[in-house]
């Protein structure tokens, strides 16, 4: 899965479709340099996407997830700091 993300400090704010072109951008590179691969597509944010990004993250095949989607895949897989503290430890140490 290639992912872009993109965030806004700004209450209420809708992001355009910029994180789509982006991660769809970068697919192209992606299935050049791993020919045979199957890359799924998404664009997350911590806020909300605009009609713009929803009309082309379906017309170019890209999941959209948005704050209040994040906050509830976040509930549905808790994950303890410890946990984190120790993956990030390890990819630092490698």
């Amino acid at each position: 899965m290639l992912i872009q993300c993109k965030s806004s400090s700004v209450d209420g704010r809708e992001l355009g479709w910029e994180a789509v072109k982006d991660v769809v951008a970068g697919a192209a590179a992606y299935r050049e340099r791993y020919p045979g691969i199957r890359f799924s597509l998404a664009a997350v944010t911590n806020r909300r996407f605009n009609r713009t990004a929803r009309v082309q993250a379906e017309i170019n095949g890209v999941e959209l997830i948005d704050g209040d989607g994040l906050a509830e895949r976040m509930m549905e897989k808790p994950i303890r700091r410890s946990e984190l503290a120790a993956y990030v430890f390890a990819v630092d140490g490698a």
